[in-house]
């Protein structure tokens, strides 16, 4: 009666999917932190630029 929880218990067939899923979180929130900390300095960025091309739009209309 005990055979199949016996063999489950030692069963390593699933182990692999386990750590691949684990390294795919490991890198999804790696992922996210990147881009999360970059959204400040491109948002920085994009509106110096775009300050400059106002800048330069009123100056051209004189």
């Amino acid at each position: 009666m005990l055979k199949p929880f016996k063999k489950l218990t030692f069963s390593v067939s699933g182990s692999t999917a386990i750590e691949y899923t684990l390294i795919a979180a490991l890198m999804s929130i790696v992922i996210i932190g990147g881009v999360t900390s970059l959204a400040g300095s491109m948002e920085n960025m994009f509106g110096l630029i775009s300050g400059d091309f106002q800048t330069v739009a009123k100056q051209g209309t004189r």
